[in-house]
């Protein structure tokens, strides 16, 4: 999405009546990757898995006025009714805004699965060698132990959604930064 649209997008979803607030994302800083503790397989699946990752990461933070305990239903009329009252800009532009929300649980999901093969960076750990592997699997079992159920978190206000969201974020970072690689020597 070109940054005219997205100031555009931010701009009609600010003065929309549901919408209580926008707060930009965070700003992480790509990591280099040590590639040589990973196996062939493994450099692949990272290369193909980060750039996901880090679309969790620089996600903004939508918070809307729909009660999770049955405003899901709303929440899809009004997207629909917001999207076809834009027509000027691209197709597909504030439907993709909507959907990177940070706050959504599905985005989430993935990330926080206590089940290793369900959790995106669980399932690198089989291709992390040497002693990053211990390192990187500890840091994939701190972040899963802030999985909860769809329910649980839709249980949570707004606020302690955003906190929720913010510390996996941190959490995911912490992860990726255990395979980073080091700074290069000049001599």
């Amino acid at each position: 999405m070109m940054l005219k649209h997205k100031e555009s997008i931010e701009r009609i979803l600010a003065a929309d009546p549901h919408v209580t607030r926008i707060i930009p994302a965070e700003e992480w800083e790509e990591i280099p990757i040590d590639s040589t503790r990973l196996t062939p397989r493994g450099r692949r699946e990272i290369e193909e898995t980060l750039p996901l990752i880090y679309g969790v990461l620089r996600a903004p933070y939508i918070v809307d006025d729909f009660d999770s305990n049955g405003g899901h239903a709303e929440r899809r009329r009004w997207k629909a009714e917001i999207i076809a009252a834009h027509p000027e800009l691209p197709r597909g532009a504030l439907y993709e805004y909507m959907a990177s929300n940070a706050l959504k649980f599905n985005r989430l999901c993935y990330l926080v699965a206590a089940d290793t093969e369900m959790n995106v960076l669980g399932q690198l750990i089989r291709y992390v060698a040497g002693e990053k592997r211990g390192e990187f699997s500890s840091a994939v079992s701190r972040l899963q132990e802030m999985g909860l159920t769809r329910e649980e978190y839709d249980s949570h206000p707004a606020g302690g959604k955003l906190e929720y969201v913010r510390e996996v974020k941190r959490r995911v970072y912490d992860a990726i930064s255990t395979l980073r690689a080091a700074p290069e020597r000049h001599i």
